[in-house]
């Protein structure tokens, strides 16, 4: 299995984070480290013992006027 490390700090924003954490933590052996599903928010690691926070993923939010 793939496994991302090293990544420093990425943030993306996405439409759904719930696919998304999913991808990253099933398929790339990340961890998530902390959520947040009523803003929409998680972060995850390849390496939590040492880097709490290498990704995070935000949901996209609705522009206002």
């Amino acid at each position: 299995m793939p496994t991302a490390t090293n990544l420093g700090h990425l943030g993306l924003v996405c439409q759904d984070v719930e696919k998304m954490r999913d991808f990253y933590s099933r398929f790339m052996g990340m961890t998530v480290t902390d959520k947040d599903s009523e803003w929409g928010f998680c972060s995850l690691s390849g390496n939590p013992d040492q880097e709490h926070h290498e990704l995070a993923l935000a949901k996209l939010r609705p522009k206002t006027e």
